[in-house]
């Protein structure tokens, strides 16, 4: 259900060279995420599910996250 929290995250993207600054700084680290969605047709990330930040934007800056750039971790 979008909006529901999610787990906590490693950010490991696959293509480093594609991602705005703020994001680079943000390889490696753990967040915790909340469900946003699945990409809709025509999106880059068609059929996948996207996350946001729970509760902050203080790594992603509010970027929403495709399901392949994520680990997800145990609690």
């Amino acid at each position: 259900m979008p909006g529901a929290y999610a787990g906590r995250v490693r950010f490991r993207p696959a293509d480093l060279e594609t991602l705005p600054p703020v994001l680079r700084l943000a390889v490696g680290r753990v967040v915790k995420v909340a469900f946003a969605g699945i990409a809709l047709p025509g999106d880059p990330f068609t059929g996948q599910g996207l996350y946001l930040e729970w509760c902050s934007d203080d790594v992603f800056d509010g970027f929403l996250i495709p399901e392949q750039d994520l680990e997800f971790l145990g609690a």
